[in-house]
């Protein structure tokens, strides 16, 4: 299935390679062949997020994008825990047949995948942690999270959007690209007042995730955006600092949301990733310095 199939989220149904949602409940984009790489979308937006992504590397890899439950296609069901949506990722992927994967999460789709290394195991072949760090934020309180659940259970799914999209955007792109605001309000409308409620009360009781880094065995790619106020570059070296096994990608001029404010930096950084890793010979656990690209390199700064 194209890519192109699969931009515009109302109105489609799963073809035969989309099945699995009908016995574990999750809809799932799913293009290319080859590695499969598995992307976990930001509360409160849904799949359509990595659209750019789907465009672009499907000819590269099998790209496997889920709606959780309550957002985009995916009905509702019992979520109270990361580890619930983790879970409901690992059964989507049992029920596609793919043993081995590597996983990408953005902002609260990271936590995710923080969440899925332990249940994934040998599986997992590489990570990638896009504007998200290890330990819990506070830029917003677990109460304040609670409460703008309640208020979006209300049926004000527009709170949530008000409450997010203006602090995900980089200035830069807020001033060259307010389009882009309207287009990410448009996709928060998409979901379900429970859904996205269930995840801000997960997300509000999520566990610290600093005691695992020096464990993830498997090669693992931090990036995030120049203008990224919510996950500082500083904040996401040290964590990447802290894996055996990691190297940290900044992106001049993005903000929180940078696989769409700077959707071909962010391409070539996974894109580079996804190969590195499909032809990576070290051993788990050694330090992997495979970013042998210099400088000058497109517009984006390594440590």
């Amino acid at each position: 299935m194209g890519a192109d199939e699969q931009t515009n989220v109302q109105g489609k149904t799963p073809n035969d390679r989309q099945a699995a949602d009908r016995t574990t409940g999750l809809y799932a984009r799913d293009a290319g062949n080859g590695k499969a790489v598995v992307l976990l979308h930001a509360l409160p937006f849904n799949s359509r997020m990595w659209e750019p992504q789907l465009a672009s590397l499907s000819g590269q890899a099998r790209l496997i994008a889920p709606d959780f439950p309550g957002f985009g296609l995916s009905p509702m069901k019992e979520v109270r825990s990361l580890s619930d949506y983790g879970q409901a990722v690992v059964e989507l992927l049992d029920a596609l047949r793919v043993d081995e994967v590597m996983v990408a999460g953005i902002s609260s789709g990271a936590y995710v995948a923080f969440d899925m290394i332990a249940p994934l195991g040998n599986r997992l072949k590489g990570l990638v942690i896009a504007a998200a760090v290890a330990a819990p934020g506070v830029e917003q309180t677990a109460l304040d999270r609670r409460r703008l659940a309640a208020e979006v259970e209300c049926g004000s799914l527009d709170a949530a959007a008000s409450e997010y999209i203006p602090k995900l955007l980089g200035w830069g792109t807020q001033r060259a690209h307010p389009e882009l605001m309207s287009r990410l309000k448009a996709m928060a409308r998409e979901n379900s007042p429970a859904g996205v409620g269930a995840m801000l009360r997960a997300i509000a009781d999520r566990p610290d995730f600093s005691s695992i880094l020096p464990e993830i065995r498997c090669p693992v790619l931090c990036i995030a955006g120049g203008e990224d106020s919510l996950t500082p570059p500083e904040m996401l070296r040290e964590m990447c600092e802290r894996m055996p096994v990691a190297q940290a990608a900044i992106v001049p001029g993005a903000g929180h949301l940078v696989n769409l404010e700077s959707a071909d930096a962010f391409n070539r950084e996974l894109g580079k990733f996804i190969e590195e890793t499909t032809t990576l010979s070290t051993v788990p656990g050694v330090d992997y310095n495979g970013n042998t690209r210099d400088e000058s390199d497109a517009d984006v700064r390594r440590r």
